[in-house]
């Protein structure tokens, strides 16, 4: 899951569809319009849950390397 830094999983909202008429096996397509280019597909509606959770989370771990040695400062803003 994906985490804030004090360690604890947040919430990220996940767009789903699905697409019955897809000609592939992947009717199922997921994407997170607050994260850039993460999106997804899955067989059924777990599999694309499951699968964008992983892209999400893998974009987090590569932000968080790149910005492990700045001096940034990350805190939560409600709205």
């Amino acid at each position: 899951p994906v985490k804030r830094a004090s360690g604890k999983p947040f919430p990220v909202a996940v767009v789903l569809e699905c697409d019955a008429e897809a000609t592939s096996e992947y009717m199922w397509t997921a994407h997170c319009p607050a994260v850039p280019a993460c999106f997804s597909e899955g067989r059924s509606r777990q599999e694309a849950l499951r699968n964008i959770r992983e892209v999400v989370a893998a974009y987090f771990d590569l932000v968080a390397e790149e910005l492990a040695d700045k001096d940034i400062e990350v805190v939560e803003v409600k709205t």
